[in-house]
């Protein structure tokens, strides 16, 4: 499976709060987090705040454990996490944590995300359910995403936008950006984020030097 991008969205903290619970995070894990004046090519993560909102990007070079990042940021933060990542293009998902908690999950093609143990069922996603702790968003907004794109069969169907105003269709994993939108998070390097504040690091941890298959 090829990785295009991971990312993680925090809502309600301080950026330099998340910085410092990000570092530490990486101390736990035998790494580090370094402020740089520009975007690595490999291990590198780009910062964007817009609002009360922070997005941070992973370079698609290394390999991480996103979720976990981001469930060690919810609950340090005592707040609310996003994961989010796109795979071969076609496929998108997130998990969404509360104060430590795996809270709702999604995926596009759910059988690729299944861990030993797991039920497709897990990861449906609830629209209801996450508009309630993301908060300040209406399920109507998002319910139309939470669709499994492995039963896409017809054509029409899989070129079929979830909202008009989107940009991607249906087979887009690119459909996330989409998503994220709704949701009031920017996108770093998107054209709506020119009011945004955005920061650089380097990041290496026991995951960084693992090959993707």
């Amino acid at each position: 499976m090829s990785l295009i991008l991971n990312l993680f969205a925090i809502k309600n903290s301080a950026p330099q709060n998340i910085e410092t619970n990000f570092a530490e995070y990486a101390k736990s894990t035998k790494g580090f987090l370094k402020e740089s004046t520009e975007l690595p090519d490999e291990y590198g993560v780009h910062m964007t705040t817009l609002g009360n909102n922070t997005v941070c990007l992973f370079t698609s070079y290394a390999q991480y454990d996103i979720d976990e990042i981001a469930r060690y940021l919810s609950q340090s933060l005592n707040t609310t996490t996003l994961s989010l990542g796109i795979y071969e293009g076609t496929m998108w998902f997130y998990n969404l944590y509360k104060n430590g908690c795996e809270e709702d999950c999604f995926s596009t093609s759910p059988s690729q995300c299944l861990r030993e143990g797991e039920n497709v069922k897990k990861y449906k996603g609830n629209a209801k359910k996450f508009s309630s702790i993301w908060g300040g968003l209406n399920e109507k907004n998002i319910e139309k995403y939470f669709f499994n794109h492995e039963k896409l069969l017809n054509k029409r169907k899989r070129n079929k936008k979830a909202y008009p105003q989107d940009s991607c269709e249906a087979w887009d994993g690119w459909q996330m950006v989409d998503f994220m939108e709704k949701l009031g998070i920017a996108y770093p390097f998107s054209e709506d984020t020119t009011d945004t504040k955005d920061k650089f690091f380097a990041f290496e941890n026991k995951m960084s030097h693992k090959n993707l298959e």
